[in-house]
């Protein structure tokens, strides 16, 4: 979506070993891995449950890649200030706009799972829930036709819980980082339209 490569998992690279084990700790005596447990001790006699637990969360940091830059675009094309943009009878579609944003706030929640396969069969899956918040010092939006079409960027600093069945796994709260200076997006982005404008 974005030409921007910093991923939520690269910012919160440097895991906490204490509340990660306590999380998992927490984890395997839960009614919904116990439950998928017996689901894969059913299916085969080969199973070792605290080496397939050890693997299953192995897979945990492919959750946070979830890139930053489409978190932060997806927030500004749904966001009150900028509908005004979108309505064509007060811009037309050769008009480009430069819209600059005072330092904000952006809230994302994600539901990433893990699907549990032996062979090519589903055993069950396992769910996650990532709620993350970047805080972004200023941004210049550029806007044509109602859609976003770049961004200019600056430092920003990120915040984030990734937990499972009500555990804590991953808190974290990155060092202030800086955004490439333009962020690009591969396909300009409809800005949500204003209420009362009319649509065609």
């Amino acid at each position: 979506m974005t030409n921007l490569d910093t991923t939520l998992g690269a910012l919160f690279s440097k895991i906490d070993g204490e509340r990660w084990r306590q999380g998992v700790a927490a984890l395997e005596s839960s009614a919904a891995l116990g439950d998928l447990a017996g689901k894969i001790a059913g299916r085969t006699d080969l199973m070792n449950w605290p080496a397939t637990l050890k693997e299953i969360f192995a897979k945990v940091p492919d959750l946070l890649k979830v890139d930053v830059g489409s978190v932060l675009v997806g927030a500004w094309m749904k966001g009150e200030q900028l509908r005004r943009y979108a309505d064509p009878e007060k811009y037309g579609p050769e008009e480009t706009i430069l819209v600059e944003l005072a330092r904000h706030k952006i809230s994302s929640s994600h539901q990433p799972h893990l699907d549990i396969l032996i062979g090519e069969t589903s055993v069950g899956r396992i769910d996650f829930e990532l709620a993350v918040t970047l805080t972004l010092e200023s941004a210049i939006l550029k806007i044509r036709d109602g859609k976003i079409w770049a961004a200019q960027t600056g430092a920003c600093q990120a915040s984030g819980e990734l937990t499972c069945e009500g555990h804590s796994l991953l808190k974290k709260e990155s060092e202030p980082f800086v955004l490439p200076g333009t962020l690009t997006l591969r396909e300009p982005i409809q800005i949500a339209r204003p209420a009362n404008s009319a649509t065609t």
